[in-house]
């Protein structure tokens, strides 16, 4: 949660994108799906630290094709921390 708050910080600070964070309970896609049609104009910014289930979690809404979605994809700290150990 901690790291969701941050990234939220940051996204408003240097991109100054206006957004909010809730928590929401039940099918991923479908809740979001729910809330993205209550109000036109809205962006999907999807925030993911590992892509193996992505197609299977979000498939349904990349399908419809009705939302405009940004997918950010920042590693683990752990794992982030393991590739730059690697470079050097």
């Amino acid at each position: 949660m901690r790291a969701l708050l941050d990234a939220r910080s940051e996204a408003q600070a240097v991109h100054g994108l206006e957004m909010r964070t809730e928590l929401r309970f039940g099918d991923v896609s479908h809740e979001l799906a729910r809330q993205l049609g209550e109000l036109a104009g809205q962006m999907l910014i999807l925030g993911i630290r590992g892509h193996t289930d992505l197609a299977e979690r979000f498939g349904s809404l990349f399908a419809e094709g009705r939302w405009p979605i940004l997918i950010v994809h920042r590693p683990h700290e752990v794992e982030a921390k393991q590739s730059i150990a690697n470079a050097n």
